[in-house]
């Protein structure tokens, strides 16, 4: 079985077939004067809006019977961090991590640089709190490559940045300044190829 790292060599050696950027650049310039090179035409430039990564909820509880607990969960459901009891909540405030039970940023600051639980630019929400959208975001594409059909509906399929028309069929990379055995682009269907 192939590696990772072989897929990637292939693809470059067999389906990414040659750097135009300056003549793709040139054309897309001259928006509307050559059938299939405008901007309009080039699919996934834009970014679909998703969930601002690293986001995460603090749910407070109480039991039928006034029992405090709380947790952190992440937005798929699956908790990361319990406070199990009073007595554990009062601990967390005596050290100064929190100031109240519904101290969402105390315990988000608790579970990032004391317990190192959660990644360190995370948000925490509170209760019912609705989660951050990233805005739709215009990729800046540096370089475009001729690739094979068969590449660029792979490529199409993992939301880069394509473009087909009768002249052919060419990937915008956003990625420039290192060996394309790096892009991510290509990684990511090497290991889309890998799992099938």
């Amino acid at each position: 079985m192939a590696t990772k790292e072989e897929i990637v060599n292939r693809l470059i050696q067999h389906d990414v077939l040659v750097c135009q950027s300056s003549l793709i650049s040139a054309l897309l310039a001259k928006e509307g004067e050559l059938d299939g090179f405008s901007w309009d035409e080039v699919q996934n430039l834009y970014r679909s809006p998703g969930l601002v990564p690293n986001q995460f909820r603090y749910v407070i509880n109480l039991d039928e019977r006034g029992e405090f607990w709380a947790h952190v969960e992440d937005l798929d459901g699956r908790e990361v961090f319990r406070i199990a009891s009073v007595e554990m909540l009062n601990d967390i405030i005596e050290m100064g991590y929190m100031e109240h039970s519904e101290d969402a940023e105390g315990v988000g600051y608790y579970l990032r640089k004391v317990l190192n639980l959660i990644p360190a630019d995370s948000t925490i929400l509170e209760g019912d709190q609705e989660p951050t959208q990233e805005e739709e975001e215009c990729r800046e594409i540096y370089e475009w490559w001729a690739v094979s059909k068969w590449l660029y509906e792979e490529l199409d399929d993992i939301d880069a940045p394509v473009l087909s028309n009768d002249y052919g069929w060419w990937w915008g990379r956003t990625e420039t300044g290192q060996s394309l055995t790096m892009d991510a682009d290509l990684n990511k269907i090497a290991a889309d190829l890998l799992s099938r």
